[in-house]
């Protein structure tokens, strides 16, 4: 796997993260969870508490991102295993279209 990735949050909070693709992002004002897939197709989520986090900051580091609001589909509280789930479904719909 390559070094792990800073992404800073309007220079105030930085979250780290190994490389791979950002398959889903939540943020409900004050949580900010990431789900990312590595090259070994496994799936990690990563949180972060700050209030000032615009979800938009993520499209510049990942252009193909996919934002829903995830409550929607599984209900608040939104736990990790649930952003896990649904970014693994988010990898089999990818696939099934190609």
């Amino acid at each position: 796997m390559g070094s792990p990735k800073t992404i800073e949050y309007a220079g105030i909070a930085k979250a780290k993260f190994q490389s791979g693709d950002l398959r889903a992002l939540y943020f409900d004002g004050v949580q900010c969870r990431m789900a990312v897939e590595d090259r070994k197709r496994r799936i990690t989520v990563y949180s972060n508490v700050d209030r000032s986090i615009p979800a938009q900051i993520f499209a510049h580091y990942a252009p193909c991102m996919h934002f829903y609001q995830l409550e929607r589909e599984f209900g608040p509280p939104l736990s990790l295993f649930s952003l896990k789930r649904f970014a693994f479904l988010l990898r089999v719909r990818k696939l099934r279209k190609l």
